[in-house]
């Protein structure tokens, strides 16, 4: 698993007194006890995202991002945890952007813990999650996270949609009032690259894959991460659902010229080892003109990917190759799209 570094400044503020965790004298704002955290992102280590780079590829980079202050954190001491000075065992947590270099940024814990900080506490946050996602119970405080089952894209190249779902936690050990938080972003990124091979303009609907994924992320106080679906089902579907950002009422889609190509965006959990024998199913809805396309086809999860397992921050690209007569998607071609016509579905080994 890819993981965001983060390495702790020796910063502090005015109303801080870093060698007691204590306010300094004279704030009157305040209470509790504070720590100071700045971080930066190791560049080249995340590959999940909201920002598309400007190149030929079309490359998924992550950034820090000022809409990521949905950040709670925590601090682990022994077995538990150590309450705020509001009664509860989290802080919300503010994440400033550098102005000019979006891999930078500083975190402020916002509630002054009820206790002095001490060496070996252990700070542990995650992001981006609410209130509601944290349930707590007299023994343990745990995050639960879920994906939703589908997005919508406003555009052919665009991960704005992904935002609210880069999921990450990380932890630190505290050391003089300072603490070095090691994040991971916990998603995987699943990148439809959609090719219009006909003549004329397609009407991209809806893509997506159902498979043994995970929807649901669980995190308790020790900070590693529990994934799963819901017992009744046990293969998650996840799906782009595309419309056009000009159509305020409508969701017809978007419009992928002749020769040009879309690339759709959907997250899901990483899935275990012996899934990957298992069968996804791929589908594909659209038109072109009149002609209305609804394909779905059914194929050993190997076979759609190799022998790749589904890992936290990366991205896997699924290629699709549309046209009225034929689609091709990851290794499965798709024949006889016409009105009456039969459908051939030929899976290549």
């Amino acid at each position: 698993m890819s993981a965001l570094s983060f390495i702790a400044a020796s910063c502090s503020t005015e109303n801080i007194d870093s060698s007691d965790n204590t306010q300094k004298p004279g704030d009157s704002n305040k209470e509790g006890y504070y720590i100071s955290l700045s971080a930066e992102m190791e560049e080249n280590k995340s590959r999940a995202h909201w920002d598309i780079a400007n190149d030929e590829l079309n490359t998924l980079t992550y950034t820090w991002d000022a809409s990521t202050n949905e950040m709670k954190s925590f601090v682990k001491r022994g077995e538990g945890l150590i309450s705020f000075t509001d009664g509860e065992l989290y802080s919300s947590t503010e994440v400033t952007p550098h102005e000019t270099e979006k891999r930078k940024t500083s975190l402020e814990i916002t509630t002054g813990l009820s206790d002095k900080y001490q060496n070996d506490d252990i700070i542990w946050a995650v992001s981006p999650v609410s209130d509601t996602h944290i349930k707590t119970t007299e023994s343990s405080t745990s995050v639960e996270f879920t994906l939703p089952d589908g997005y919508v894209q406003t555009a052919l190249s665009t991960t704005e949609h992904l935002k609210p779902y880069v999921f990450m936690t990380g932890s630190g050990t505290v050391n003089n009032n300072t603490a070095n938080l090691k994040f991971a972003v916990l998603p995987a990124v699943y990148r439809f690259k959609i090719t219009n091979n006909d003549t004329e303009e397609f009407t991209l609907s809806e893509v997506g894959i159902t498979g043994p994924f995970c929807n649901k992320v669980v995190v308790g106080v020790d900070g590693t991460p529990e994934y799963s679906v819901s017992p009744e089902n046990q293969n998650y579907t996840i799906k782009v659902t595309a419309k056009d950002e000009s159509e305020a009422t409508t969701t017809n889609g978007i419009n992928i010229e002749s020769g040009k190509t879309a690339y759709m965006y959907a997250m899901v959990f990483p899935t275990k080892t012996s899934t990957i024998e298992d069968n996804v199913t791929i589908f594909i809805k659209g038109t072109y003109g009149n002609l209305p396309i609804d394909y779905s086809a059914t194929l050993p999860c190997k076979q759609a990917h190799g022998t790749l397992n589904i890992e936290s921050n990366k991205y896997y690209d699924m290629p699709v190759s549309v046209a009225r007569q034929n689609i091709n998607f990851g290794g499965v071609t798709i024949s006889g799209f016409q009105d009456g016509g039969s459908l051939d579905v030929t899976i290549e080994k």
